[in-house]
């Protein structure tokens, strides 16, 4: 079964992901669609992490967030 998704006005950052998610994606001539990028780092205490040899991993659409 098909999934459609639709931009009625603003389908930015957390909507444009949820928009792409779409078999078919529809958008108004007048919609604004896109994102500026996401970023996401996951990290707990860095003497912790050093003294056991463990690096933070982050992920980013693009090396200009970092």
């Amino acid at each position: 079964m098909p999934y459609y998704t639709f931009a009625e006005n603003v389908a930015a950052s957390g909507g444009y992901w949820l928009l792409c998610a779409g078999d078919h994606v529809y958008a108004n001539r007048s919609s604004i669609v896109g994102s500026i990028g996401v970023i996401s780092a996951k990290f707990a205490a860095k003497s912790i992490l050093d003294k056991n040899y463990i690096e933070q991993a982050v992920i980013s659409t693009s090396d200009n967030l970092i």
